[in-house]
């Protein structure tokens, strides 16, 4: 289900970016475009923001992410560090722009990326708080 809200997520920034940018279904005109490439990083960034906590919820199938303390899995925080630090100089960094095709999204849309990760998150608790009530554990 998680992969559900990941494809949803990237799809859905995708094509919501392109439409409050002036796009109209159909209009293969922006082809090798600022407005594609932007769209194409929108996409990329709808799948990030849902790994970013997707990982803190799947820490356990059985407890909540919020019974388990933040700072127990240290190098789960350099990753989530280093893959923040890697989608900022993505976003802002010509060099590495160019390597992966990507451009500045303005900050004003990326409230597009918000609702997927939460719903994938509280679907995910809500599995776990189920499987908990029916005392399906792993353990």
């Amino acid at each position: 289900m998680n992969g559900v809200f990941e494809a949803g997520a990237s799809m859905f920034a995708f094509l919501m970016f392109l439409f409050l940018h002036g796009w109209k279904y159909g209009d293969l005109s922006i082809e090798n475009t600022l407005l594609h490439k932007q769209a194409m990083t929108m996409t990329l960034l709808g799948a990030v923001a849902c790994q970013l906590l997707n990982v803190w919820t799947l820490r356990s199938f059985d407890f909540s992410a919020f019974s388990m303390p933040i700072k127990r899995n240290k190098m789960l925080l350099w990753a989530m560090g280093a893959e923040i630090i890697w989608i900022v100089l993505m976003l802002y960094v010509p060099s590495v722009q160019n390597i992966f095709n990507t451009a500045t999204v303005p900050l004003e849309d990326l409230w597009l990326l918000l609702p997927f990760p939460i719903m994938l998150f509280i679907n995910h608790e809500w599995y776990k708080y189920r499987r908990r009530k029916k005392g399906l554990h792993l353990m």
